[in-house]
């Protein structure tokens, strides 16, 4: 027999704490309810949960905010894909972080260089680190990738102070009527008479 303790989250017997939250599309493309086992610690469960919950709603925000920018079609429905249900697994075995590795598994989008790799890492971080802790697996490359980003920086910074020079470089007043030609042979006359 099931026991609500907590909101959605239940408790039964011989399995423990269960919370059935969001949808993943199974091979036909059907949305089906993931079911997350969280131990028999009440305690840990409720923090699984409410760690769940929040990830929940990143993926229903992310979601909100495509279909505002693709709005020509069926809204699309939130659901979990293999990124999102990894995290979701670790944060059920109530882990605080998770190494990423420098190299994507295989059929999945990730990093393919050291530039990448730290930009993979950083979006993780911004976008679901309220949850859970992104590790490099790969230290030196997500160094080598930070400074490679750090001179890109630089670079535009540089580029920006250009810009911004011109955007601010004096335009003379345009009420002169002789061209540069003219302005000589006056200036010539000018000497003559001078000299």
């Amino acid at each position: 027999m099931a026991k609500t303790t907590n909101g959605k989250l239940t408790h039964r017997p011989g399995k423990g704490y269960i919370r059935d939250i969001g949808y993943k599309l199974n091979a036909q493309g059907n949305p089906s309810s993931p079911r997350f086992l969280l131990g028999h610690d009440k305690q840990a469960a409720m923090l699984a949960n409410a760690r769940l919950e929040s990830l929940w709603a990143i993926i229903k925000r992310q979601n909100d905010e495509m279909n505002q920018q693709h709005w020509d079609g069926p809204p699309s429905k939130p659901h979990w894909d293999k990124l999102t249900l990894s995290i979701a697994h670790a944060i059920r075995k109530g882990k605080a972080s998770i190494t990423v590795p420098p190299a994507p598994p295989e059929n999945t989008t990730g990093p393919h260089d050291d530039d990448s790799y730290a930009t993979w890492i950083h979006s993780l971080r911004q976008t679901y680190g309220a949850v859970i802790e992104f590790i490099p697996e790969d230290i030196e490359a997500m160094k080598r990738g930070q400074e490679n980003h750090r001179h890109f920086a630089e670079h535009r910074a540089r580029q920006a102070r250009n810009n911004a020079a011109i955007a601010q470089t004096p335009i003379p007043d345009t009420g002169v009527d002789q061209s540069l030609y003219q302005a000589i042979e006056a200036y010539a006359e000018y000497a003559k008479q001078q000299g």
